[in-house]
């Protein structure tokens, strides 16, 4: 999709993903059901019950908050679309970026591995502590700043993504 000088490009999710994501959202959403019931009906603590509800909501609202939905292209940045709020990364603050094919496990150190998308820092031999917003691993590309953090993105058509994104840091060297 594009608008005036922006290109929109959707984060494709895996079919593994979505269903996993479905099924654990209606466990997560029965289970707070059921609490709120054994509340109301006395069978357990208010306060118990209570705080068991408030960190289903909170892992719902976190992991759909930084799930990534669509890749924007403007003029000046890479503009990632989450589920609340946006990241932005400038092409200016870009050092390398490429395609990213991995067969070495990932460690996660922190994050969410399949409930709205596989999001939060990770690890790997090949690329060190990197931050992921992906829905799909078998299209990533990896974009590394000049302050030495690094992102796993991925996005409908990743190869036309890296050219492109390749060819707007090679403008700001010059």
């Amino acid at each position: 999709m594009t608008t005036a000088n922006h290109l929109i490009k959707k984060v494709h999710k895996e079919k593994s993903l979505v269903l996993l994501s479905a099924l654990v959202l209606i466990l997560l959403l029965g289970t707070g059901s059921l609490l709120l019931y054994t509340i109301l009906t006395g069978k357990i603590p208010c306060i118990l019950g209570s705080g068991i509800i408030a960190i289903i909501f909170v892992t719902l609202v976190l992991s759909y908050g930084y799930a990534p939905l669509s890749i924007e292209l403007s003029d000046r940045s890479l503009i990632l679309h989450r589920g609340i709020g946006k990241k932005v990364i400038h092409y200016a603050d870009m050092k390398h970026i490429d395609t990213y094919i991995s067969k070495e496990a990932m460690i996660r150190t922190c994050g969410i591995g399949g409930l709205f998308g596989f999001t939060g820092w990770y690890y790997t031999k090949k690329l060190g502590t990197f931050f992921s917003y992906v829905g799909d691993y078998s299209q990533t590309f990896c974009i590394e700043l000049k302050n030495r953090k690094k992102y796993l993105l991925n996005g409908e058509d990743r190869n036309y993504l890296v050219a492109f994104l390749k060819e707007k840091i090679s403008g700001e060297k010059a």
